[in-house]
C-alpha cells in the first residue's frame, strides 16, 4: 500500500518537473523573440516615418510584417508605403529649374504655383526640398551683404566731386547646376572695361588677391574702390594694392 503511494507522488512530481521544464522551455524562447525583436527596433529606430515604413522586412523568419510596423510605432498599413517614384522628382526637378531660369527671382511658393500652372499639383514642402537639393534660392537684394570686419582698416570714401582714374571691385555669384561659383572683377569706371576678374567655388580673400594682381601688371588707378566687405579690407589685399609700383609710388590712393 505504501509502495503505491510513493509511486503514486513520484508520478505526480515527474508530471510537475516535466510541466516546469515545458514553461521554462517556452519562457526562454519568449526571451529569445524578444531579444531578436529589441535588436531589430535599436537598429530602425532613430529614423522618419517614410525611413521606419521602408524598413519594414516583410521577408523577416521571426518577426511578422504587422509586428515590426508596431514596435517602430507605425500603424499596419504604413509598413506597405511605397515611395515616390523617382522618376516624378527628375520632371519636376526640370521642371524647377525651368521656372527658375526664367524667373530667379521666385522663391518656392511661387514655383510650387507655376508647377500647378503647368498641370503638376505638388505640396510646398516637396518644392522646397527639391530646391533645396538643386541650391536653388531666389535671388534678390539681401541686407548685410558686406559685412565690415571689426579688425580690419576702412579707407574713407574718396570719389565724390573728384574726376580721376578710378577702378572698381566687387564679387558676384553665378549658379551652376549643382551649387555656386563666385566671380571677383575690377572694372574701370571711366571705359567700363573689365581691367581682370577671377572665379573660385568659395568666398575668400585668395581670389580677390589673384584679381588684383592680374589687374595691377595693366596699370595703376589713382583710386580703388571697393566696398567694405572683409576680402577687401584684409591685410593681404590692402599691402599688396598700397605696395609701391615700380617707380616708388604708392599704386592707389584708397
Amino acid at each position: 500500500m505504501l509502495s503505491q503511494v510513493d509511486e503514486l507522488f513520484l508520478e505526480k512530481r515527474r508530471k510537475h518537473d516535466k510541466e516546469k521544464a515545458e514553461l521554462i522551455e517556452e519562457l526562454y524562447k519568449q526571451i529569445g523573440q524578444l531579444n531578436v525583436e529589441v535588436d531589430w527596433v535599436k537598429k530602425k529606430l532613430a529614423c522618419s516615418v517614410r525611413e521606419k515604413a521602408a524598413l519594414v522586412e516583410l521577408s523577416h523568419p521571426r518577426i511578422r510584417g504587422s509586428r515590426q510596423a508596431e514596435l517602430l510605432g507605425l500603424s499596419r498599413s504604413s509598413s506597405y508605403y511605397t515611395p515616390i517614384p523617382k522618376k516624378e522628382d527628375v520632371v519636376l526637378t526640370r521642371l524647377i529649374d525651368e521656372i527658375y531660369t526664367e524667373a530667379p527671382c521666385y522663391g518656392s511658393r511661387k514655383i510650387k504655383a507655376a508647377l500647378a500652372r503647368r498641370g503638376y499639383v505638388v505640396g510646398l514642402e516637396r518644392v522646397q526640398a527639391l530646391m533645396r537639393s538643386m541650391g536653388l534660392a531666389a535671388v534678390y537684394p539681401k541686407p548685410t551683404l558686406s559685412q565690415r570686419h571689426p579688425e580690419h582698416w576702412v579707407y574713407p570714401y574718396l570719389l565724390r566731386g573728384v574726376k580721376l582714374s578710378v577702378w572698381a571691385t566687387d564679387i558676384t555669384y553665378i549658379r551652376l547646376q549643382h551649387g555656386w561659383m563666385y566671380l571677383v572683377a575690377i572694372l574701370d569706371w571711366l571705359s567700363r572695361y573689365i581691367v581682370s576678374w577671377a572665379i573660385s567655388t568659395t568666398l575668400d580673400t585668395h581670389c580677390c588677391l589673384d584679381a588684383l594682381e592680374v589687374a595691377l601688371t595693366k596699370g595703376t588707378p589713382d583710386i580703388f574702390n571697393s566696398d567694405q566687405g572683409s576680402q577687401f579690407t584684409s591685410q593681404a589685399f590692402t599691402d599688396l594694392l598700397t605696395a609701391p609700383d615700380q617707380h616708388g609710388w604708392p599704386r592707389s590712393g584708397g
